[in-house]
C-alpha cells in the first residue's frame, strides 16, 4: 500500500525554533515549478501541503498529504521519484 504522504523537501533547521519560514525559490528549483504549480492546482482536490517539524526540531519537511486515492496516484505516476 503506498502512505498517503510524501515528503516534498526537507532542510536543516538552522534559525529559532519558532521560525516557520519556507524558501519557496529553494524549494521550486529542487522539485521543479510546475511540479509545486500542480500541487496548488490539486488542494480542493484532495491534496495539501504541510510543514513538518522533527521532535527534536532539528529538521523542516514540507510534506503533500492526500485524501483521495485518485490524487495520490495521479501523483505517484506524474512526479514519481
Amino acid at each position: 500500500m503506498i502512505s498517503n504522504e510524501v515528503i516534498l523537501y526537507q532542510w536543516q533547521n538552522d534559525g529559532p525554533e519558532d521560525l516557520l519560514d519556507i524558501d519557496w525559490p529553494k524549494i521550486q528549483k529542487e522539485c521543479g515549478v510546475d511540479h509545486i504549480k500542480w500541487l496548488m492546482d490539486n488542494e480542493s482536490k484532495g491534496c495539501y501541503m504541510a510543514l513538518e517539524i522533527t521532535p527534536d526540531k532539528s529538521i523542516k519537511r514540507l510534506i503533500v498529504e492526500f485524501d483521495d486515492p485518485q490524487i495520490l496516484s495521479t501523483y505517484h505516476m506524474l512526479w514519481a521519484r
